[in-house]
């Protein structure tokens, strides 16, 4: 009788686990160009703030969608098909990253990049290398 009872409760368990795994797996994922802007700040701001403390940075910035106002200084083509495209200095700025999907959709708007004076992105902040990474970025028409 016991080892029935411990079968059906570590079958149940296997089966909840199992449950939770494919839920968890076929999750939608976020669509950050239609998700709403956390915080807005310039390219400058956005970078100086994690220079001078990144572990305050890190709590305001890390994993939350970020509006970027900053003149764009270079734009480059990956080889799997996205486009990171620098604001303020190609080695210590704001690099943003925009996938292969978006940049296929709007072909018109990269071709302009370089012709701008400042451009308005908006990305997912991934924290602090030697630039302040942007990824699943979109550009904010304004």
């Amino acid at each position: 009788m016991n080892k029935k009872i411990i079968l059906l409760f570590i079958g149940a368990i296997a089966i909840s686990a199992g449950i939770i795994a494919y839920l968890q797996y076929n999750k939608p994922h976020i669509n950050y160009e239609k998700a709403s802007v956390d915080l807005t700040t310039t390219a400058d701001a956005l970078l100086q703030a994690f220079e001078h403390n990144e572990t305050i940075a890190n709590q305001q910035y890390l994993n939350r969608v970020v509006e970027v106002s900053g003149k764009p200084i270079s734009a480059h083509t990956n080889p799997n098909g996205s486009v990171t495209i620098a604001l303020l200095d190609e080695l210590q700025g704001v690099s943003c990253t925009f996938d292969s999907a978006y940049v296929s959709q709007h072909l018109s708007s990269f071709a302009q990049v370089k012709e701008v004076s400042s451009l308005v992105i908006k990305g997912r902040c991934d924290g602090f290398l030697t630039d302040v990474r942007l990824s699943k970025c979109s550009f904010t028409h304004k």
